[in-house]
């Protein structure tokens, strides 16, 4: 067992959680999301060929995070969720704004300098988009101290904004919303054709040193992990490789819309739901990944067959979403498939994760699937058809 070693894949909002347990907490932040463009596709490609085509794919992914992990954690930033090949950042106190336009200018100078990166497909090119907003941002707990599984999800208008301007932003483009604009220098921005406006990165000074908040509570984070990924981290054991595996995505609907109701209630329904999930997956032998959330929703992503493999992994994926579903109104979606899998990050913020057109897959499924429903790649209902009665649904475009 390596001491301290779960540590890293905790964010500094979940280790250093208020002690008297506050089930929500809201404060004023600058978010910033950036994503590799063009990773999934890249992934599947050097994914055919071996080790050495994951090695790479390590390599890559790797080489942007570690530096842009560092520009945020050097500007006082804490790097709340990796999402799928990209992270989701914020920055708060004092010239937050700044902080945190300094650290996503400084993402995309790196990423500029590293330019192309050679591997056994050939030569291929580095690229990012980044999105940033100002504005008030919620984190709920999702369950609560006496649970073996829990986690700490982030809402609010000020996120899905930083999710659109990211999905707006070309490649080398870091877009800003229109609080950070208004936050900024004048002469940090440019406005761009469709009338949004975009970081001037030559006019953005470098981020500054900046004291972070850190905790070495090792034993508190464990919560936040499921206790597969625990024992894999703490033994040292997550190689980077492809392999066949199980997604589900279990997604929640109308939580930003609840919380601006009333923030106990959300909390009291994601309690429950978190509940059932951690409860589901014990029963059935199925990893509760990671948890994510945007516009106005929460999705959790369950898997098999990473990070240990087991027999009938379908059977038991499907097993603990039917239940889920059965009890809370979520929509799911399912997918097997190769994907890839390992320890990816910086040493002092990483995570132990899955990405692949499979998950992206399951991720589209559940979009798809109505409140309640569980919705399967025919692979899937193949491989559960002794337990499950299916219905065929029209194809998703």
């Amino acid at each position: 067992m390596q001491p301290g070693a779960v540590r890293p894949y905790a964010s500094d909002l979940a280790a250093t959680w208020p002690i008297d347990e506050r089930r929500w907490l809201s404060r004023a932040a600058t978010v910033v999301v950036a994503d590799v463009s063009g990773f999934t596709r890249l992934s599947e490609r050097l994914g055919v060929i071996g080790p050495d085509g994951t090695e790479a794919v390590k390599d890559i992914i790797n080489s942007v995070f570690e530096p842009c992990i560092a520009h945020v954690l050097r500007a006082g930033g804490d790097v709340l969720e990796f999402a799928g090949d990209g992270i989701v950042a914020s920055f708060e106190g004092d010239d937050h704004p700044e902080r945190g336009a300094r650290a996503a200018a400084a993402m995309q100078r790196t990423v500029r300098e590293l330019a192309t990166f050679s591997t056994p497909v050939g030569r291929v090119r580095r690229r990012m988009t980044v999105g940033a907003e100002t504005g008030d941002l919620t984190s709920l707990v999702l369950g609560d101290s006496a649970q073996d599984r829990r986690d700490v999800v982030s809402i609010g208008a000020v996120l899905d904004r930083a999710f659109d301007l990211d999905s707006a932003a070309t490649p080398g483009q870091v877009r800003v919303g229109e609080q950070l604009v208004a936050a900024l220098p004048s002469s940090w921005s440019r406005r761009v054709p469709d009338g949004g406006r975009r970081l001037h990165i030559p006019a953005v000074p470098g981020a500054v040193g900046r004291a972070h908040r850190r905790s070495d509570a090792d034993e508190r984070t464990r919560q936040f992990h499921d206790p597969a990924v625990v024992d894999v981290v703490e033994r040292g054991r997550s190689p980077a490789e492809h392999r066949t595996v199980g997604a589900a995505f279990v997604v929640i609907d109308g939580i930003r819309q609840q919380h601006d109701v009333g923030s106990d209630l959300v909390a009291d329904r994601l309690n429950g739901l978190s509940a059932s999930v951690a409860a589901a997956c014990r029963e059935h032998d199925v990893c509760w990944l990671e948890s994510d959330s945007e516009h106005g929703r929460i999705r959790l992503l369950l898997t098999v067959g990473a990070p240990v493999r087991r027999e009938n992994d379908a059977e038991r994926l499907v097993d603990a979403v039917r239940t889920i579903a059965d009890r809370h109104e979520v929509r799911v979606g399912v997918a097997q498939g190769r994907a890839f899998v390992g320890d990816v990050g910086h040493q002092a913020r990483r995570t132990y994760n899955e990405m692949g057109s499979t998950v992206n897959l399951a991720a589209r499924l559940a979009a798809a699937a109505d409140p309640g429903m569980v919705l399967l790649t025919a692979d899937v209902a193949r491989l559960v058809s002794r337990r499950f009665e299916t219905e065929p649904v029209p194809a998703l475009m």
